[in-house]
């Protein structure tokens, strides 16, 4: 689409200024092919990229170990996950939107997370797991742009399955670093202790 923009750009100027197009020639064919070139190779790698992806995923799908599914937390967070290898591993990603107005300002913020944990089978549908949660914040809060704000916690979570599809956890924060850099102010460090709640997932 950017190209087509930039292509029908240097067509309008051609046709108002043909001697322009003449004295430039070549100039202008080597800006149009290079132009070519960057956006095609752009869409080559995103193409491969999700190629990559894909494969990754059905590559997993083809052991019964291991499965894909969607998961939420009280908390308000919803996100999906992948149990590896006979649910001796999870990685998977969740989603957090967060609002509030106070005295301060308006808080509205939106949190993407990343999460990766590794277990073991302590009973016949018990798993206990350690993990580590890394999670971006968007938006606003009190009022002022976030320029950048993130947060690392490791933690602790127990896994019921309470049915083959249907699984049930509680888990706990013992401590959250985060980091915070508002516009026009100074960065600032916080650590929050110590934080839990409960969670359902359900496999596909």
């Amino acid at each position: 689409m950017e190209f087509l923009r930039f292509l029908i750009s240097i067509i309008k100027k051609l046709l108002k200024n043909k001697s322009l197009f003449i004295q430039n020639y070549n100039n202008i064919i080597s800006l149009i092919f290079t132009n070519f070139i960057n956006q095609f190779y752009i869409i080559m790698k995103k193409i491969l990229a999700l190629t990559t992806f894909a494969s990754l995923l059905l590559t997993f799908n083809a052991h019964a170990e291991n499965r894909f599914g969607v998961q939420a937390s009280a908390n308000g967070s919803a996100g999906v996950l992948y149990y590896i290898d006979d649910y001796k591993y999870a990685i998977g990603t969740q989603f957090q939107r967060n609002s509030d107005n106070n005295a301060l300002g308006k808080t509205s913020t939106n949190d993407v997370s990343l999460f990766a944990r590794a277990g073991q089978k302590i009973h016949d549908k018990t798993y206990v797991y350690g993990g580590l949660l890394y999670t971006q914040s968007f938006g606003q809060t009190n009022g002022i742009d976030i320029n950048k704000e993130y947060s690392i916690a490791p933690y602790a979570l127990v896994d019921y399955h309470l049915t083959d599809h249907v699984f049930i956890n509680g888990y706990i924060f013992p401590v959250t670093y985060k980091h915070v850099n508002l516009e026009g102010a100074e960065s600032y460090t916080t650590y929050k202790y110590p934080s839990a709640g409960i969670g359902v997932s359900y496999m596909f």
